[in-house]
């Protein structure tokens, strides 16, 4: 098959846009897959993408790299960590109370400057919780509203 033909087999989207990308030219073809020439929307990158992805990608990877530096951002400061909801995997529904099954006791602990301390253990678990709260106030945990 000669050049000519090979283009008609495949849409031509020169100087069309989508919602994340403005194509440019196509750059070239392989293996039945057409390659163009785009530049991002979202801050202006240039990238090469097959016709299929024009579609399916929302961003360069600009967007996931932003959202992942302000969520490493977030967590690295120390201030952020001060929190007294419970996590996900809490089984006792306390944050820092957790339930040693080897001590059979609940076991208080408390982040302070990363690192993790001891606060104490109860074979109760409301009094464990009490240890960890007066934890919290004595360095500067934010309070539940």
């Amino acid at each position: 098959m000669n050049d000519e033909k090979k283009h008609e087999r495949f849409k031509d989207l020169t100087n069309t846009e989508t919602d994340n990308f403005k194509i440019i030219d196509r750059a070239y073809s392989k293996n039945q897959r057409v390659y163009w020439n785009c530049i991002c929307k979202h801050c202006g990158n240039y990238i090469e993408l097959q016709s299929n992805q024009i579609e399916r990608y929302s961003s360069c990877g600009c967007k996931q790299n932003r959202s992942t530096k302000e969520r490493m951002a977030e967590i690295s400061d120390p201030e952020s960590l001060k929190t007294n909801r419970p996590t996900a995997k809490s089984t006792t529904g306390v944050r820092g109370v957790y339930y040693n099954k080897r001590k059979k006791r609940y076991v208080a602990y408390i982040n302070v400057d990363k690192k993790s301390k001891y606060l104490g253990s109860s074979i109760d678990l409301k009094e464990a919780a009490d240890i960890r709260r007066k934890a919290e106030i004595e360095y500067g945990y934010k309070q539940k509203q």
